[in-house]
């Protein structure tokens, strides 16, 4: 069995299952306290915001292979199994062995989950239907095993159900993606593999044989291997209400759960931007905006525990008034990228996390404060910070930019394949293979950067280059189109995709591109 994405793949829980032995050795004493009994009831919870379900873990036998103790209940097996090997047989009773959790801010929990979720994708078949194909995710098979007669796993059914039943996903992308992490927490992604495995009539219908890794025997069982063996021997603590934004991407914002005290208003004005309730202005008096708990690009993802994605802003006053009285529940995700600190705070910092910046870009024109914050952000730390657009580079100037990607658009490159092409890409971006780059407009040609290395990507002279412009409506992004060869006898052309800190810095790129070539069209 010989596949590269499998292979990456055990390397991904490798690295996290040696990095948890490292931190995990060793222990912690205890003196005065005996050691506590198994108890083989203990409670579960699974929180996906609203009402939390709760579950026993029930008791099965877990084998210590490595020193040959008897076998014990699950509940206290899943709490050890993680420092088996690490503490010496001769230690005291008294001292326990220290359990290191992966949690959302480690750096390689996003490379782990986009592979798992690579691997329920490989194969997967499209169902046929009188209107064409129909795009089907991992998820409805995943939906659709939890409730057959063969599961007999209540992890399986219950996370299926409160996945099912939260307003936190308009897709089945998110709603796939929340259930990797949550069977992640809970020790069970090989539960829903081995069901299919079981029946092959199923797995032939839902899995193409000659591409999938779940209908190759060899693959499949490295797969069962991994994620009922080593993913087990690791602890993960990953926030489940922390979901709202895995329709979108991999990538996590920071999620704070706040109590405030009653009122009837939060003092908030709130806009609803892409299905998601932006912060535009905070009364640093009002209940949520004083000491800066609630801030100018917060995004409300719940009140109440109920979630107010893809909602209004008056249902948002009408949870208030159904309420009035009681001390006041909001979920926020800030503007920031979920990041590990010194006292294991995440968040905060110039990282921007996309989806949200792009919302915030959206409406920076019409709401001052908005813009504000992105100008503190990219500029420094205040209004009057120098311009922060552009990077000087071996003595030459460069604008920072966000590379989206480049895609094939035929045998010819005409300004009239600008629009469509940027709208077919921004529909089809996938924020995590964006790269930051730097990028200059010299009098011969295009050049184009790393930004962190400062590693020379690609240069495209003007002959090369057929057009260039921007949409109205994504007005920060802008292409250009360039072929093989000079224009005039190049028979394939490709357009670059970038994205600009703002529109003004897009319009001065494309303005400095068309006074190198005289074929450019762009629109204002």
């Amino acid at each position: 069995m010989k596949d590269e994405l499998l292979h990456e793949l055990k390397r991904c829980i490798v690295t996290l299952k040696t990095r948890v032995d490292l931190k995990g050795t060793g222990s912690v004493q205890e003196p005065h306290a005996p050691p506590a009994a198994p108890n083989e009831n203990v409670p579960i919870l699974l929180d996906f915001g609203g009402e939390q379900a709760s579950e026993h873990l029930l008791a099965s036998n877990i084998q210590n292979e490595s020193t040959g103790a008897p076998s014990r209940p699950a509940s206290e097996a899943i709490c050890a199994v993680a420092a088996v090997n690490l503490v010496p047989s001769d230690q005291s009773a008294s001292r326990k062995p220290v359990v290191h959790i992966i949690r959302d801010t480690d750096p390689e929990l996003k490379r782990l989950c986009v592979m798992i979720e690579k691997v329920f994708r490989r194969g997967l078949r499209q169902q046929s239907s009188v209107f064409g194909i129909v795009k089907k995710d991992y998820w409805s098979w995943l939906e659709y095993l939890a409730e057959s007669k063969a599961n007999n796993n209540p992890h399986y059914s219950i996370i299926v159900q409160k996945i099912k039943s939260s307003a936190k996903f308009l897709t089945a992308q998110g709603r796939g993606r929340c259930f990797i992490r949550a069977a992640l927490n809970k020790k069970i992604l090989h539960v829903p593999i081995e069901i299919m495995y079981k029946n092959t009539e199923l797995l032939h219908s839902l899995y193409d044989p000659l591409t999938s890794l779940f209908t190759n025997e060899d693959s499949r069982e490295f797969i069962l291997g991994l994620f009922s063996g080593l993913l087990t021997a690791i602890n993960f603590d990953l926030k489940i209400r922390n979901a709202s934004f895995l329709d979108e991407t991999w990538e996590l914002p920071e999620f704070r759960q706040l109590e405030l005290v009653p009122s009837e208003d939060l003092g908030l004005t709130i806009r609803y931007i892409q299905s998601r309730a932006v912060v535009v202005d905070a009364d640093p008096y009002g209940v949520a905006g004083e000491d800066g708990k609630v801030e100018v690009g917060d995004v409300i993802d719940e009140v109440h525990q109920i979630s107010v994605y893809d909602s209004k802003p008056i249902v948002i006053q009408q949870i208030l008034q159904d309420h009035v009285g009681w001390p006041i529940t909001i979920g926020v995700i800030k503007p920031w990228v979920a990041t590990a600190s010194e006292g294991g705070h995440c968040g905060g910092g110039s990282n921007l996390f996309q989806p949200i910046e792009k919302r915030l870009w959206e409406i920076s024109a019409t709401y001052p404060k908005v813009k504000k914050l992105l100008d503190s952000v990219h500029c420094g730390a205040s209004e009057e910070a120098a311009d922060c657009s552009t990077m000087c580079v071996e003595g030459k100037q460069y604008w920072l930019c966000t590379y989206i990607g480049e895609t094939h658009v035929g045998n010819v490159g005409g300004s009239q394949l600008i629009e469509p092409t940027i709208q077919r890409m921004l529909k089809d971006r996938k924020w995590t293979d964006d790269r930051q780059v730097l990028i200059a407009a010299y009098e011969a040609d295009i050049t184009v950067l790393d930004r962190s290395s400062k590693q020379h990507l690609w240069t495209h002279s003007f002959p090369e280059i057929s057009s260039c412009g921007r949409r109205v409506d994504s007005n920060k992004c802008f292409a250009y189109i360039v072929g093989n060869n000079i224009c005039n006898i190049a028979d394939s052309f490709t357009c670059h995709l970038f994205e600009a800190p703002n529109p003004e810095v897009s319009r001065e790129i494309l303005q400095n591109i068309a006074q190198g070539f005289k074929r450019t069209t762009w629109l204002t």
